[in-house]
């Protein structure tokens, strides 16, 4: 520590709610702590003291700790359908080997800057696809041309 003393201030208060309506006072008995490296301890425990009055009596909701650890998870969110569909075209679109890396990178890269595991899965699937088939489309590229019904009967002859 930085050698400055922290004060703390733990207080008990009984605060009266008036009816509007007869005058009737509920009195509410809380307790209340406040710490501060100056002078402020006893105001932070009253403060802390007025919260819990008024958010118990009148049951207002407040964020617990439990709500405060769910924010803290990530949650997974999704990619908008309109980017997903784009990013799966401009891979199955792609004329070549190269250009279809590089639109599975991009469209990867939004999917695992979103948390969009399902979105990473299509991408990943839509560049097998299209892989599969540019090498179809090469070795068929490569096959020669079968032989019809007219040049056999022309071989024979």
């Amino acid at each position: 520590m930085s050698g400055v003393a922290l004060f703390y201030e733990t207080v008990k208060v009984r605060y009266g709610f008036v009816s509007t309506i007869d005058n009737s006072v509920v009195p509410v008995t809380v307790s209340g702590t406040g710490s501060d490296t100056g002078d402020r301890a006893m105001s932070k425990a009253l403060t802390d003291a007025y919260k819990s009055a008024v958010t118990q009596t009148f049951c207002i909701a407040t964020k617990t700790d439990e709500d405060a650890e769910q924010k803290k998870q990530p949650t997974a969110a999704s990619m908008p359908t309109e980017e997903r569909t784009r990013h799966e075209r401009a891979i199955m679109a792609s004329p070549d080997a190269k250009t279809v890396k590089s639109a599975y990178n991009l469209a990867s890269a939004a999917a695992v800057r979103l948390g969009d595991d399902e979105a990473r899965k299509a991408f990943t699937a839509a560049k097998k696809a299209r892989t599969e088939e540019l090498d179809a489309a090469k070795i068929a590229a490569k096959a020669p041309e079968p032989a019809t019904a007219d040049k056999a009967e022309e071989a024979t002859a």
